[in-house]
């Protein structure tokens, strides 16, 4: 009878009683191991996708892919370090083109004919601007980093790529498109920090709109002053958005 017993019990039943609690602790560390290793697994895809959009959150700021441009990132970052390094005793300038009625256009013609019109003016402005740095620095605002520090050879291609604008017809389904631009040259006074002199440039364009938009203000000391524009004798041309 007690070896009919022995033959029923299964083969942890018949193990003394530590070799049993041996075995649960060796089973559960398994488990454990089995666990953590699944976890490590799933963090390093994650810390792998993180970096991947961090990757791609700073290529966004540094490229604009919507025209192909710098981004905003890229062109802050190549001013800042121009004037830390700037060894010429020349002021250096940047200088900005902003759409005036871009808001107008979405709301007229929709976002796409919108965001068309961006692409438009980015490629326009690249054109004219050969050998320096063309950035978009938000919505229809573009920013250039000259290299000249000639105020009346930088005001001149502001001009004439203001006055190109104005000379085009943008045209859409809804009809033609109130299209202009304003822009602004400022220059860097010595000792100016570089995020002084974004400030002026914004409050440079800011003036330049309030004047009545589609105008060119230089500001090559403390306040700016509109440009006189030259006579420029440019071909119309019609673009469908």
């Amino acid at each position: 009878r007690a070896s009919e017993e022995l033959s029923q019990l299964s083969p942890d039943d018949s193990l003394p009683k530590w070799r049993k609690q041996v075995r649960q602790t060796l089973d559960d560390l398994l488990d454990a191991a089995d666990r953590i290793a699944q976890a490590f697994a799933v963090a390093a895809v994650n810390l792998a996708q993180r970096r991947d959009a961090e990757a791609r959150t700073v290529d966004a700021f540094r490229h604009d892919a919507a025209t192909g441009l710098a981004g905003r990132a890229e062109a802050l970052t190549r001013w800042n370090n121009s004037c830390e390094t700037a060894e010429s005793p020349e002021p250096r300038a940047v200088a900005a083109i902003d759409l005036d009625l871009l808001r107008e256009v979405n709301t007229t013609a929709g976002l796409l004919a919108g965001d068309r019109l961006v692409a438009v003016i980015g490629e326009l402005v690249r054109s004219e601007i050969q050998g320096d740095l063309v950035a978009r620095a938000a919505g229809g605002r573009f920013w250039i980093l000259p290299q000249s520090a000639s105020a009346e050879e930088i005001g001149g291609r502001m001009e004439r790529i203001r006055q190109r604008i104005e000379a085009t017809q943008f045209m859409h389904a809804s009809g033609r498109l109130p299209v202009t631009v304003s822009s602004a040259v400022v220059f860097r006074q010595p000792g100016e920090a570089a995020a002084d002199v974004i400030r002026r440039l914004d409050t440079t364009l800011a003036e330049a709109k309030s004047y009545g938009r589609n105008r060119t203000f230089l500001n090559e000391h403390e306040n700016p002053v509109p440009l006189v524009p030259p006579e420029l004798s440019l071909a119309p041309t019609t673009v469908s958005l």
